[in-house]
């Protein structure tokens, strides 16, 4: 499989990673976890996918923290949602590696609208509950998230065997 063609399928996993662990939670976690085997059977850069994996741990520590703030409620504890933080950072090693290489302003801006976005999206799906509200939790995230995904790409850089990947700016 050519790089390119598998851009397309690392944004058509991720994408339907989102909406099976945002509609089905825990009923989906067979198929989130399917979808990650297929990443990797068809991964050009397995190894290096594979050390992307302990940075989800970092958006995992973050949203058990902003739950047991009271930022977010789950009717159950939510595994898709680690499983989704996993997709995410394939999705950042591929689909979303571009945005790497756009300046940290841009990065932020897209970690605000689409990082803190998915949560709103989230909520009024069933997904979690927002207690604080909608505006004050997009204000709480907003931040976060401003930091994170120019901190993740350049978390990215610092691992070994960098080649394949974007640069950071």
């Amino acid at each position: 499989m050519t790089r390119q063609w598998f851009l397309l399928l690392s944004a058509a996993i991720y994408t339907a990673a989102w909406w099976l662990a945002v509609l089905w939670r825990g009923e989906g976690l067979i198929w989130l976890c399917l979808l990650l085997l297929v990443h990797f059977a068809l991964s050009p850069t397995r190894l290096r996918d594979f050390q992307l994996l302990p940075l989800a741990l970092i958006g995992m520590t973050m949203d058990t923290l902003l739950m047991y703030a009271g930022v977010f409620e789950f009717s159950a504890m939510p595994v898709w949602l680690m499983l989704l933080w996993l997709h995410f950072l394939l999705a950042m090693g591929h689909c979303l590696a571009w945005l790497g290489n756009q300046p940290v302003w841009l990065q932020a801006g897209a970690g605000v609208i689409g990082g803190a976005g998915s949560y709103l999206a989230g909520a009024q799906l069933g997904a979690v509950s927002l207690p604080l509200g909608n505006l004050l939790t997009l204000l709480l995230l907003a931040p976060l998230w401003a930091v994170i995904i120019p901190g993740f790409f350049w978390l990215q850089q610092r691992l070994p065997g960098k080649e394949g990947y974007v640069s950071w700016r």
